[in-house]
């Protein structure tokens, strides 16, 4: 894995100032498809030399791999989203993204498996899948939070076993993960998870969001979306919510773990003022 090149990267921000600029500059002297795909490039190598794993635009052929069916982005939404994906990641610690073990970021406008669609898909050799929706900055950044959770999980997980089995001829590998600290939080509340009928779950007690009842790794995803991007939500559903309130501490601190103490406390006190200031620039 390529090591990241703190001293060449540029602060996304600041790429999509001179971005800006340059677009408003050009949009009268060229096709703007070709202005955006241009840009575009421009952005994926940035990423790609900054986090060391690969960026490309769907279809790909882990698509047949995975019996997976995707459409492509037009260049105007994949730059929007690859900007959005920029400044996501760099919340987190550098050495974090690349201790994920993330081997290729495949992204598209839509992605179904087995008639089902999906935001995004994590599959259990690195390669994930993020769907990036035009004009859905929300949707857009939980994504890329959850499916994050997922390869981190894989990556970092103490607790786990893997069976091996076959489908339609080719040999696959299913790995469980365990949190015992997470499990004994339900065994106390009481709380099941709903496995596939998580949509009929009523209340949402102790989930960040419905999906969340589906298990325990969606519980974790959820709860990362809502941690990376609105923090202060979070925090405040947890004071008339006890049992999320110990999810997201058993989150953190398991995050200190994964980060050497980095991604503590403070690190998301400081967080929260950073996403509040630039809620309050954006609506400036």
């Amino acid at each position: 894995m390529q090591e990241a090149t703190e001293g060449n990267y540029i602060d996304p921000v600041l790429r999509i100032k001179k971005a800006t600029g340059h677009i408003l500059a050009r949009l009268h002297q060229g096709n703007q498809a070709e202005i955006y795909q241009e840009l575009l490039s421009q952005e994926l190598q940035s990423l790609q030399d900054h986090y060391g794993f690969s960026i490309e635009l769907g279809p790909t052929k882990e698509d047949a791999n995975y019996d997976l069916q995707t459409t492509p982005l037009n260049p105007i939404t994949a730059y929007e989203g690859v900007v959005t994906i920029a400044q996501e990641l760099q919340k987190y610690p550098s050495n974090y993204i690349q201790k994920c073990a993330i081997k290729k970021l495949i992204l598209v406008a839509s992605l179904q498996q087995n008639g089902n669609h999906w935001g995004g898909v994590t599959l259990p050799d690195g390669i994930l899948y993020v769907t990036v929706y035009p004009n859905n900055t929300d949707d857009n950044t939980s994504i890329i939070h959850h499916e994050l959770e997922h390869q981190a999980t894989n990556a970092y997980s103490q607790d786990k076993t893997t069976t091996v089995f076959e489908i339609r001829g080719k040999t696959l590998r299913r790995t469980t993960y365990h949190d015992l600290a997470w499990e004994q939080i339900h065994k106390k509340s009481g709380i099941r998870y709903s496995q596939e009928k998580w949509q009929q779950r009523d209340s949402l007690d102790g989930f960040a969001r419905r999906y969340g009842a589906k298990n325990h790794l969606e519980d974790q995803a959820t709860i990362m979306e809502l941690l990376m991007t609105n923090p202060l939500d979070l925090q405040a559903r947890c004071f008339t919510d006890p049992i999320l309130g110990q999810k997201v501490t058993r989150m953190i601190l398991e995050l200190k773990r994964r980060t050497n103490g980095t991604m503590d406390k403070q690190y998301f006190e400081d967080l929260i003022g950073k996403i509040t200031q630039d809620k309050e620039f954006n609506e400036y």
